[in-house]
């Protein structure tokens, strides 16, 4: 099964290349690169996390498990954006941009109050 996906892999690489040549190779390298470094960073943040946390916090009840997934998840989230931030990601860049323009729109200008006579 896993030497049929990495021939499917090897199509599939020849035949993006015949379609969109060598530029755009270039450009889906880097953001692949990028993504997967993000990746093993937030999973390793988060197995450490989970490694140094699991002592203290209690897996016997359901706040116990609770809490070590969501603080583990919280760290490995926050090391994948730093590492993201670090490598210029443009897809992180697009992000961020939309948030903003979703949540902290732009003041609106009203005019002036004028008086009613």
């Amino acid at each position: 099964y896993t030497i049929g996906q990495f021939f499917t892999l090897a199509l599939f690489w020849i035949f993006f290349k015949i379609d969109f040549g060598g530029h755009m190779l270039r450009s889906l390298s880097k953001t692949v690169w990028t993504s997967s470094l993000g990746a093993v960073a937030l999973g390793g943040a988060s197995y450490l996390t989970l490694s140094l946390i699991s002592g203290s916090i209690s897996m016997n009840t359901f706040r116990g498990v609770f809490l070590q997934g969501a603080i583990a998840g919280s760290v490995g989230i926050l090391c994948a954006l730093i590492v993201l931030y670090l490598c210029k990601s443009e897809e992180l860049a697009i992000f961020v941009k939309a948030l903003r323009s979703k949540f902290w729109k732009a003041a609106v200008i009203s005019p002036g109050q004028e008086s009613f006579e």
